[in-house]
This record gives C-alpha cells, sequence and structure tokens, in this order.
C-alpha cells in the first residue's frame, strides 16, 4: 500500500510541476488539503478493501499537491528575510500531525478509524482557514519568482545534480525507515500501541525543525546540513546496533529531529538554487525524492526475509551517510 501511496505523491508533484505557474499556488494547496481530508475520511468508514485502495492513494496524492506551492507561495507573499524561517515552520507540520495523531490513537485506545475522521474534519476546517487566510495569487511582492520557464539545461548543473542526488538518497532513506521501523518495533515488543509510542516520540523529536532557519543563521548552511547528516544516519544505525527499548527511543528522537531538519533544508536548498521558479523546482526536487521513497521500500523490502530488519537499517545508515558528499558549496548563509 505504501508503495501506491509514493506513486500517487509522485502523481501529485508532476501536476504541480506543469499546472503552477499558470494557476498559480493556492489551488494546488487547497486541493491537497481537500484530498487528503477526503481520503482519511472515506477509508475509515469503508468496509471495502477497493475503496479503501482508492482511498488511500487520494490522500497520498496531497503532500505531491500541496508541499511545494507552499514554497512558491513562500517566494510570492512573504519578505525575503522571512522565507526561510517560513519555508522551515510549514517542512515541520508534518511532525507535529504525526505527534497529535500517534497521541490521540494512544488515548483511543488504537480505535485507528475514530482517529482518520478526527484527522480528516482537522484537514476540512484547515482548509476552510487556508482559503481566507493564504494569498491569493495577484498579490506578489517578488516579482521575480514567475514567470520564468525551468528548461532542461537550467536542470542539469553541479548545484541541481548535488541537490537531486540528496534528495533521491533522502527518498530511499526516510521511506525505508517509515515503512519498516514501526513494524519492527511491534514485533520486538508486545506492549499494546508500542508503534504508536514510537511514532509520538518521533514526532516529538520532529518538532527540532522549527530551528532549521536559526541554525543555519548560526553555523551556515554547509555546517548545518553536515551535522543533521550525521546524526540521521546515526538514528537509523541505531536499529541496527541495540534492540532496547531505551535505544529504540534514542533511534526514533534523533530520527524525528533530524528528519524534520533535512525536510525543512530541503525546500531552503532549492529555493537557493531555483530562485526564479522556487515551485517548480522544488517539484522537480520532490520527484526525484520520490523517486527514492519507491525504490527503498520495494528494493530493501525484497531482502527482509533473507537478511532480517537490522542489516536493512543498517544499509539505510550507510547510504544517508553518503549524502555528505553532495552538500552543496555555493550556499553558506
Amino acid at each position: 500500500m505504501s508503495s501506491l501511496s509514493y506513486a500517487a505523491y509522485l502523481i501529485g508533484a508532476i501536476l504541480v510541476m506543469f499546472l503552477v505557474s499558470k494557476f498559480g499556488p493556492k489551488p494546488f494547496i487547497l486541493s491537497g488539503i481537500f484530498l487528503g481530508s477526503v481520503g482519511l475520511l472515506t477509508a475509515s468508514i469503508t468496509n471495502n478493501r477497493l475503496i479503501f485502495s482508492l482511498a488511500c492513494i487520494i490522500a497520498g496524492m496531497s503532500p505531491g499537491l500541496s508541499w511545494s506551492p507552499f514554497s512558491d507561495s513562500v517566494s510570492r507573499h512573504v519578505r525575503i528575510s522571512l522565507q526561510k524561517r517560513s519555508l522551515a515552520i510549514i517542512s515541520t507540520g508534518a511532525s507535529l500531525g504525526l505527534g497529535a495523531i500517534a497521541l490521540l490513537y494512544i488515548l483511543l485506545d488504537g480505535s485507528w478509524q475514530t482517529t482518520w475522521i478526527i484527522g480528516s474534519i482537522v484537514g476540512f476546517l484547515l482548509m476552510i482557514w487556508a482559503k481566507y487566510y493564504i494569498p491569493a495569487d495577484h498579490i506578489i511582492k517578488n516579482s521575480h519568482s514567475v514567470n520564468h520557464k525551468l528548461g532542461l539545461l537550467k536542470l542539469i548543473n553541479s548545484n541541481t545534480i548535488s541537490l537531486f542526488m540528496a534528495c533521491i538518497l533522502f527518498g530511499i532513506t526516510q521511506a525505508t525507515y517509515w515503512t519498516y521501523a514501526a513494524d519492527f518495533v511491534q514485533q520486538l515488543f508486545s506492549f499494546n500501541n508500542s508503534n504508536a509510542i514510537f511514532y509520538l516520540i518521533t514526532g516529538t523529536g520532529g518538532l527540532a525543525g522549527l530551528f532549521a532557519g536559526d541554525l543555519i543563521r548560526l553555523f551556515g548552511f554547509k555546517r548545518s546540513l553536515s551535522i543533521t547528516i550525521l546524526v540521521y544516519g546515526f538514528s537509523i544505525f541505531v536499529l541496527f546496533y541495540s534492540h532496547s527499548w531505551i535505544f529504540i527511543c534514542i533511534s526514533g528522537f534523533l530520527f524525528g529531529v533530524t528528519f524534520m531538519l533535512y525536510g525543512a533544508y530541503l525546500p531552503i536548498w532549492s529555493s537557493e538554487v531555483f530562485k526564479h521558479y522556487p515551485a517548480k523546482g522544488f517539484s522537480s526536487s520532490i520527484l526525484v525524492m520520490t523517486v527514492g521513497t519507491i525504490i527503498g521500500p520495494a528494493f530493501l523490502g525484497s531482502t527482509i526475509n533473507f537478511i532480517g530488519y537490522k542489516w536493512i537499517f543498517l544499509i539505510s545508515s550507510i547510504l544517508a551517510l553518503v549524502k555528505l558528499f553532495f552538500i552543496p558549496k555555493t550556499i553558506e548563509n
């Protein structure tokens, strides 16, 4: 099911890449929130497997439709001095949502249907809020962000290749961790909602993404990204090194911290590489990352019966550290 969701994510990103310049970011942000809410609600109330699968695919399109248009909307409507902080806050919203959903799941004693219904209601309320408070596209403060074509030559240079290689490696490693870590935890520990507690810890750690802009300002982009990648790789390696509950919690917390920091760095990095076409540039980054999210669980998951979970996490941690070789040399601040 996760592969279908990632494929839906990819479809959403492709639609944005080709249509955002024509319709602007706001319709895609609203449609992404709407599809995510409809998908959650439908999946939670149906007993039909086909409808459930289609609902999950619909919900899976949500981040692909809405994430990169947020980058474009920030470029259009937010002062330059606040753009990096804004992008970091937007990316960290996923962590806040994960923690809230995990806590709600625990409080409801594992009733995932009720949890998803509540999540869908919150989504519809957010869509109404976004309709009135996300600026309309005729308000453009940074006119340089539009009316530029993203040609093939602009996609192939040292800066974009580094970004795309980092994106595909991030896609492979984060999708593998999200796909198998919770199942791994549930196999190791038999107490109730162990996987939800793990997600709650991970989501709590992810709130660190709020400080991505501050870290960049203090240490510079290259140093901040390097430290994040090192800790990110270590957080995955921990699942190979030890299977005690305390180490599992350390892994989840550190992964949440670095996953959201890295997720906040990507739109910032992309906005520097694609200054004149932020939505299209970030959509192309998401396309590359989504290819990694499909490849990672599919390829590594096929080896579980032969090498076991912990060796998959070892391979993922090594791949995560390879990103150190693709840190941009031109982005300092």
